[in-house]
């Protein structure tokens, strides 16, 4: 398949980690619809983590600090060499529209700058962990910047943003099983 910047600005991201074996899979969902399914990371390229100038900077913070101060960024080719690794299925049985799938600017915008907040104060250490995320491309950068929605499991935080809410719902249907 041919990747490209111009055809996938945005993916949006539901991943399942186990919690002791910490393996795990999930979905890329592009503009489209298209979905890119994946159950092992092995052989993958890595995002990677800017904005922290040393390490001990990282040390002993809470998710709220940590996720106003860290950004996992992951170049274009190794994206599209992990989106290589998936098994693509169309969307099915009228899932995804382009209307219902659409991001605009704004949305990305507003995502990008509220903080993340925890929904609740219990946290299960260990615990299976499901993310929702939003990856967009950054031209500026060269770069997919890594936006977090929401998670549950071990951290139950979620973005502040009034959008959260309505793309968690569209991703929430993806049964990772």
């Amino acid at each position: 398949m041919d990747f490209n910047v111009e055809s996938l600005p945005y993916l949006l991201h539901v991943e399942y980690t186990g919690g002791w074996t910490c393996k795990s899979k999930g979905v890329f969902i592009d503009p489209d619809g298209i979905e890119y399914r994946y159950e092992d990371t092995n052989g993958w390229k890595s995002f990677y983590e800017e904005n922290f100038n040393n390490l001990n900077d990282a040390i002993d913070i809470d998710a709220e600090t940590y996720f106003d101060n860290i950004q996992e960024v992951i170049r274009p080719d190794a994206l599209f060499h992990n989106l290589s690794l998936c098994r693509i299925k169309r969307s099915s049985k009228g899932r995804y529209t382009n209307n219902n799938l659409a991001i605009s600017e704004e949305m990305i915008g507003d995502l990008m700058n509220c903080k993340v907040v925890y929904k609740s104060d219990f946290v299960i250490h260990d615990a299976p962990t499901k993310t929702f995320s939003l990856l967009v491309y950054d031209g500026k950068n060269g770069c997919y910047k890594d936006v977090f929605l929401s998670s549950t499991g071990s951290r139950n935080v979620q973005n502040s943003s009034v959008y959260t809410d309505s793309l968690v719902a569209k991703l929430a249907i993806h049964r990772l099983s």
